[in-house]
């Protein structure tokens, strides 16, 4: 959604609407909108295309949307385009979500995250296996170049045959393994790629609904946030109107995602009453600018509660309070990272540290296949049905 010109471009699992919308936009880029459709249907099809042919759509689609946009003539139609999904991630990659939504394969879990998780862990405590909350790991033990075990924050040691690391990629090298399992190419890595930007996320509990919201915006804003050290021009905006179990009867979680800066919200919180002003008054600059699109909404608000990325940080060790793992650049999509280290026997990482892209359906992927692996040199059968 365009504040400036009350331009919106709805995207549904409905392709033909989406290219009329955009055609009625910017009827000028008509000829590259059906181009960029037609991307959207061959990778709708793309577990049943023919090889040849998509390992050559793949080739022609594999530069980042951002460089893919500029082939549009309408300003804020490249502007949708680029900030659609990840401008940095390679066009095929957008074209290929667009068509899993076409193609009803994409949804949301009723009680969002927390209850994806919590039957995950259930389905491993069915298994006989033990979950410990609330141990943070300080050190993996290692013993003539074979990892034996972990030693907590709180000075206990635990022995294993195997240990497996879904935790941040720099503070499990660098810092629990202390640098001492690293070739050329994981240095590059992490001196060198870029990572999900810090974010901002700021969440009102509302006494309200927004019905016909969809749940996801992405606004271009009249005027710019400040957000600390730096200004940003746009924000995505959730309304959870589709989850009732996600707030009581009648009211709704409304959540704000706003681009920023680590070093100044790291250093900030050393000062605790500058870092709570500072959130204070930026869910008040966001609320007075959600006010305009929601008149009354700012006397509705029941609750309010801002991360920042010192927050992402404290929560998760995220490098730098990145809020998922690497940018899916062309680059990292094309490769494959090592799910051990360098010298190092009995150890294992998965997550979205060694799978590019990131997120629930691919770090889920990472640590299903390791599993598989285990099995397979311990000659076991993989299952994944319960005996």
């Amino acid at each position: 959604m365009n504040e400036k010109t009350g331009q919106k471009l709805v995207v549904t699992f409905d392709l033909k609407r989406l290219a009329n919308d955009m055609k009625t936009m910017a009827p000028e880029d008509e000829k590259i909108i059906d181009e960029f459709i037609a991307g959207c249907h061959i990778m709708q099809g793309v577990f049943h295309a023919p090889k040849p042919e998509l390992v050559e759509f793949l080739k022609d689609y594999n530069m980042p949307v951002v460089e893919f946009a500029k082939s549009f003539k309408n300003h804020y139609l490249r502007w949708y385009i680029t900030h659609m999904m990840v401008p940095q991630m390679p066009t095929y990659a957008m074209l290929f979500t667009l068509g899993l939504l076409a193609d009803g394969q994409l949804g949301l879990v009723e009680g969002g995250s927390l209850n994806f998780s919590l039957a995950i862990a259930q389905y491993y405590q069915d298994l006989q296996g033990e979950i410990t909350y609330g141990a943070r790991v300080e050190e993996i033990l290692v013993k003539n170049s074979t990892v034996i075990g972990i030693r907590l924050a709180d000075g206990s040691e635990h022995r294993a045959d195997v240990v497996v690391s879904a935790a941040d990629g720099f503070s499990t090298i660098f810092q629990m393994l202390g640098g001492k399992y690293v070739d050329q190419s994981i240095r590059e890595r992490y001196a060198q790629w870029p990572i999900f930007w810090p974010i901002h996320l700021i969440s009102f509990g509302v006494a309200r609904q927004f019905p016909n919201e969809p749940p996801v915006k992405k606004i271009l804003l009249k005027e710019p946030i400040h957000t600390g050290v730096q200004d940003t021009d746009n924000f995505r905006l959730r309304i959870f109107n589709y989850d009732p179990s996600l707030a009581p009867e009648g009211k709704t979680v409304v959540q704000v995602l706003l681009d920023t800066d680590f070093d100044h919200w790291y250093h900030l919180q050393e000062n605790r009453a500058l870092y709570e002003a500072a959130k204070a008054k930026l869910a008040h600059d966001v609320l007075r600018r959600l006010e305009t699109l929601y008149p009354g909404i700012s006397s509705q608000v029941e609750i309010t509660d801002v991360a920042t990325p010192y927050t992402f940080w404290r929560y998760t060790r995220n490098h730098r309070g990145s809020f998922e793992g690497w940018l899916p650049t062309p680059e990292a999509m094309r490769t494959t990272i090592p799910k051990t280290l360098p010298g190092l026997a009995n150890f294992y990482m998965v997550g979205q540290w060694v799978q590019p892209a990131g997120g629930i359906e691919q770090s889920i992927s990472s640590g299903r296949n390791l599993v598989k692996t285990l099995c397979e040199q311990e000659a076991m059968e993989f299952s994944t049905v319960k005996p």
